[in-house]
């Protein structure tokens, strides 16, 4: 482990990341460096995509992402007696949080 973070390891050339079956706010952030290094490490190597690995790349990383964001939402709707996606308020303040990096703005309504 690099940090407290999690391994980066090459297989078969290609970096992959081992991540814990439990993706949630106290590893969420460990997570996020160790995918962003492991990803720009493939790009640094490869800046032209001459080996046509960006495309891959992407999809596993979002992939990953869907299938963590998705995670979420289930055990949030499992603990708020609803699912979360039914609750708009919870919803907004989800997507703002730190574990988004406050990145994603909601569409306005």
């Amino acid at each position: 482990m690099q940090d407290g973070g999690f391994p980066v390891e090459l297989v078969s050339g290609v970096p992959v990341v081992a991540a814990p079956e439990e993706i949630d706010i106290t590893n969420a952030p460990d997570l996020r460096s160790a995918l962003v290094e492991a990803t720009a490490g493939g790009i640094d190597a490869d800046p032209a995509d001459r080996e046509s690995g960006g495309r891959l790349r992407a999809l596993r990383l979002r992939a990953l992402v869907e299938a963590t964001a998705t995670g979420v939402m289930h055990r949030v709707g499992r603990a708020r007696g609803r699912p979360a996606e039914q609750d708009e308020a919870h919803s907004r303040r989800s997507l703002t949080s730190p574990c988004t990096g406050g990145s994603i703005t909601p569409n306005a309504t």
